[in-house]
């Protein structure tokens, strides 16, 4: 099934339609949660089950079949000295597709992806252990923004990032340290964006500390500007 954008009365939508063009319907309503009717960028998740789309500010996850259209991430406003500035997501890594050491049936390694802290990927296994979301493509990556389990003191959070070509060398981007609570936000931004990354590795090494089944509720990996 292929995913895309297209005029609808008056605006933009997302429909879905068979590869040899038949069968076309359409998929979504964002004027039932937006003002704006303005639907682009579909992207399927790995099982096609669902797809992410956004309205130029904002984006959205939906259903294969359209319903359960839900706003996952909004647009910020700054409306300081009367100036509107509005910030769109720049989270290339959402729905990517994903690899891990190790997943459970239940908990598999593209939750880590899916705009959503209510669910998590799952290893079923203790350190080391890892997870891994591919970019797509070569990547300026700007920041890095992870969604983190509870971990104990001197626990390693190793985040790796590799340029396209299967001979090319992880490079750490950064390390986070425990302890970490549940749904604590881990940022970082270098002083200047990583440039060619592609795929972008989160690892739980083996170390002094008492870790339990390696988990993660979230991975965010945003581009840089222009």
């Amino acid at each position: 099934m292929i995913a895309l954008s297209d005029d609808h009365d008056g605006g933009t939508e997302i429909y879905a339609t068979d590869p040899d063009g038949t069968d076309v319907r359409l998929l979504t309503d964002v004027r039932l949660l937006t003002d704006v009717a303005f639907a682009t960028d579909p992207s399927w998740s790995p099982d096609g089950t669902s797809l992410a789309f956004d309205d130029g500010t904002q984006i959205f996850t939906a259903k294969a079949d359209g319903v359960d259209t839900a706003l996952v991430d909004t647009g910020r406003v700054d409306t300081r000295l009367g100036i509107e500035r509005t910030t769109v997501s720049r989270n290339v890594s959402v729905w990517r597709p994903t690899r891990a050491s190790n997943d459970e049936p239940t908990n598999p390694s593209v939750l880590a992806v899916d705009s959503r802290i209510d669910d998590y990927w799952s290893s079923g296994g203790y350190p080391t252990q890892w997870v891994e979301v591919d970019l797509g493509r070569p990547t300026k990556v700007a920041a890095l923004r992870l969604i983190a389990p509870d971990l104990p003191s001197r626990t390693a959070i190793l985040v790796l990032g590799r340029a396209d070509g299967p001979a090319s060398p992880y490079r750490l981007l950064h390390q986070f340290k425990g302890p970490t609570i549940f749904e604590q936000e881990l940022a970082f931004a270098p002083r200047r964006a990583w440039r060619g990354i592609r795929y972008v590795r989160l690892q739980i090494p083996v170390s002094n500390a008492p870790v339990g089944w390696v988990a993660w509720p979230e991975i965010e990996v945003d581009r840089a500007a222009g």
